[in-house]
């Protein structure tokens, strides 16, 4: 007979991630998650006992599928979960520079162009 662990604190979520079986990757949907496995959304079919690998962020959990249905999934993982890498705040990007070539840039002087002048603007007037 084999003993069953109690049933660890699951954390309810709606990450996007990848599943990757090793022949195709597929995007899926993390419902919840614990430090030893977790339950997604998939819209491909995978069999009890399949190895594959979850991709989200830089994080990748490997392990087997424990159960399969109505397009959800059981993944019972290798390794812990690094739960506080799972739900880190994302660091914030940078918003993108602007590129301004520098043909498109003219220097006006004050005689030439009156009260008001800006010393840089843009070729187009603006």
């Amino acid at each position: 007979m084999r003993l069953q662990r109690p049933r660890e604190l699951r954390h309810a979520t709606a990450a996007k991630a990848r599943l990757d079986d090793g022949q195709r990757q597929s995007d899926i949907v993390i419902g919840n998650v614990s430090s030893r496995g977790l339950m997604a959304k998939c819209e491909v079919p995978l069999a009890e006992g399949a190895r594959i690998e979850i991709l989200y962020r830089e994080l990748r959990i490997a392990g087997r599928v424990a159960w399969a249905r109505s397009g959800c999934f059981g993944l019972e993982s290798d390794e812990a979960i690094d739960l506080a890498g799972l739900f880190a705040p994302r660091a914030p990007r940078a918003a993108p520079r602007r590129f301004v070539p520098p043909h498109a840039v003219t220097r006006r002087t004050a005689a030439s162009a009156g009260p008001g002048f800006l010393p840089w603007t843009s070729a187009s007037g603006g």
